[in-house]
């Protein structure tokens, strides 16, 4: 069953009403009509199975039929990624918002290119991308994305509760998780750029209290890195990972 995002100023009570692109696609693409049963959510963790009454003129009506209950999230993560290229940045978001990934901060390292000039242009089309991506796995919330901040502003914001990583070869392995992150719900994790993270950013990392984390043997790209560490981070419980 399809899901879709809903405006939370669109519900009102068991009514609800879909509009622009949302609609547009109900009606052209899928066909909906009167009696089909969609998924809904509204980007702040609500997500509700409802019946469509009215399809027509771009707009879509009808009533909530049930609440759709999530699973608790065991962790926050905050992903603070050293700003890719456009096409990774892209990337990122898109994974990393499957890999429940809540907070997602670019970070301008030294090995940084990246411009950060035309931000706020970017920041529809961000949104966007993180849309997709909860519909597209059934998640219901929108990850927050924060504007770009350099690393020592970064790792200056380490806080005692928050168990904080470094990805860096020769640190810990992932089956050392559970006791380092020791109970805490507040994770962040470090991901370099394609150059990696120079020595004196991981010394500093360190010295502010993040742990470094080995990936694997194996150079990553700055997505993949992204999304690998993310997925263990946020299924560190699962003894799979």
């Amino acid at each position: 069953m399809s899901q879709f995002y809903v405006n939370p100023e669109n519900i009102d009570g068991p009514v609800f009403r879909l509009d622009g692109t949302e609609a547009a696609h109900l009606l052209h693409v899928l066909r909906a009509r009167r009696g089909d049963r969609i998924k809904l959510f509204d980007g702040r963790g609500n997500a509700w199975y409802a019946e469509i009454e009215k399809a027509g003129n771009n707009i879509i009506e009808g009533h909530i039929s049930g609440v759709i209950k999530k699973v608790p999230r065991v962790v926050n993560l905050k992903l603070c990624f050293a700003l890719p290229a456009r096409k990774a940045f892209d990337d990122i978001l898109e994974r990393c918002t499957v890999a429940e990934v809540s907070v997602f901060q670019p970070v301008v390292t030294e090995r940084v290119q990246e411009s950060r000039r035309d931000w706020n242009k970017r920041i529809p089309r961000m949104r966007q991308i993180v849309m997709s991506a909860c519909k597209q796995c059934g998640r219901a919330d929108f990850p927050e994305i924060l504007p770009p901040v350099r690393f020592d502003e970064c790792i200056d914001g380490i806080k005692e509760n928050e168990a904080a990583f470094i990805a860096s070869f020769g640190g810990i392995h992932t089956g050392q998780l559970p006791e380092k992150i020791n109970g805490r719900t507040e994770l962040l994790l470090f991901t370099g750029p394609e150059g990696g993270f120079t020595e004196e950013e991981i010394r500093k990392a360190v010295l502010a209290g993040a742990v470094p984390l080995d990936l694997g043997r194996n150079v990553l790209r700055a997505e993949d890195a992204c999304f690998y560490a993310s997925m263990v981070l946020t299924g560190y419980k699962d003894c799979r990972l």
